[in-house]
C-alpha cells in the first residue's frame, strides 16, 4: 500500500496491468485501453481471470477455510488506494462492484474461523466504501 498511498495513479496503472483485473490475454495500450480491460475482465467469458477469478476460486476457498487473508488485503488496497485520489478512475470501478456486491452485502453468511474476523471484514469493507464517498479536494468538487 506504500506505492498507493504516494502514487494512487500509478499504483493503479500497476494493478491493472497484473493479472488480477486484466482479460486474459489481452494487452492493454495507454490508460483508456487499461481500465477497458480492467472493466471487462469483471464478468469476462471463458476462463475465470481477473476479479472473476477471484470470485470463483479465492473466495470459495477462503469461505472454506474460514479465513480471509486475500479479500481483507484486496479490501485494505482499495482503500489505499481511493484515500490517496484514485477514485475517479475507471478501474476503480470494478474493485468498488467486487467490495460492495461480493463482500459487504455477502460476507455476513461467511463462514469465519474466528468470530472477530467478520467484524473486521465488515469494518474494512465499510471503510474502503466510505473512502469512495468522501469528498475529494480539487476545482471539479467545489
Amino acid at each position: 500500500a506504500p506505492l498507493a498511498a504516494a502514487a494512487p495513479t500509478a499504483a493503479l496503472d500497476e494493478l491493472t496491468a497484473a493479472p488480477l483485473l486484466r482479460a486474459d490475454g489481452e494487452a492493454s495500450s495507454g490508460a483508456s485501453g487499461l481500465a477497458a480491460s480492467a472493466l471487462a475482465s469483471l464478468r469476462g467469458e471463458g476462463p475465470a481471470v481477473g476479479l472473476t477469478m477471484f470470485e470463483r476460486a479465492v473466495l470459495p476457498a477462503e469461505r472454506a477455510a474460514g479465513e480471509y487473508p486475500l479479500t481483507l488485503a484486496l479490501l485494505k488496497l482499495v482503500d489505499a488506494l481511493l484515500s490517496s485520489g484514485a477514485g475517479a478512475a475507471p478501474a476503480m470501478t470494478p474493485l468498488l462492484q467486487h467490495t460492495l456486491v461480493e463482500v459487504l452485502t455477502q460476507h455476513g453468511a461467511w463462514r469465519y474461523r474466528r468470530r472477530a474476523d467478520r467484524w473486521e471484514m465488515h469494518a474494512t469493507a465499510a471503510k474502503a466504501l466510505a473512502s469512495a464517498l468522501a469528498p475529494r479536494p480539487g476545482l471539479a468538487n467545489a
